[in-house]
């Protein structure tokens, strides 16, 4: 029997440059090779981790400020190290969440007209990784509650209305790669360099995949 090739429906569909006009440019995206988020975006702003020599930085814009961003532009610099993910608050749209290679979570209050000038006044410190956090995600149904993932192999869910840990997962052997929530926040999963896909129920610690 002959094989025969299907043709894409979608054979005639080219894809066209966004407007110039609405895109944001000359942005110095950081050149660190982490797999974390280096931008995010809500309904007001956008962030994104930047290149920088000693520390880290991340640049935060208004949706509305379209077009060449200037060099000068205000940044967050509060980090000891490169910053490796970031995540806005989905309870609070001038609220953002980064952790760096510097170990911690840092929570930052951003204003309704965006930064004027450079800030390292964070508004929480999160200490409880002892080495490079790797991955933050914010709780999908209650407020004030982050996860993280560090190179430390551990994986931490914080109270950050008391910058105090609730619950300490230490059921990986090895780098835990990615980590996400189910929709009602009661389980979440991670992958980890053992090659092994973990569900783990929340409020017990209890691995049930």
């Amino acid at each position: 029997m002959p094989f025969k090739v299907r043709i894409s429906k979608y054979r005639h569909v080219f894809g066209s440059p966004y407007r110039e006009q609405e895109c944001y440019k000359n942005i110095s995206i950081t050149k660190n090779a982490h797999d974390g988020s280096f931008c995010a975006v809500n309904s007001k702003f956008l962030a994104v981790v930047t290149e920088t020599s000693g520390g880290g930085s991340f640049l935060v814009v208004l949706l509305s400020e379209v077009g060449r961003i200037d060099a000068s532009h205000p940044r967050i610099t509060g980090h000891r190290g490169p910053v490796v993910d970031l995540k806005f608050n989905p309870f609070n749209e001038n609220e953002i969440a980064s952790c760096s290679d510097d170990g911690t979570v840092k929570i930052w209050h951003l204003p309704n007209d965006g930064l004027k000038i450079d800030t390292c006044q964070w508004k929480i410190d999160l200490h409880g990784h002892q080495r490079r956090v790797d991955y933050i995600e914010w709780h999908p149904t209650a407020e004030n509650l982050i996860l993280s993932a560090g190179l430390d192999y551990q994986v931490i869910l914080w109270n950050v209305e008391k910058a105090e840990p609730i619950q300490i997962y230490r059921c990986h052997p090895n780098a835990i790669q990615s980590i996400t929530w189910n929709r009602n926040g009661s389980l979440f999963a991670t992958t980890c360099k053992d090659k092994c896909i973990r569900v783990i129920e929340a409020r017990s610690g209890r691995i049930i995949a």
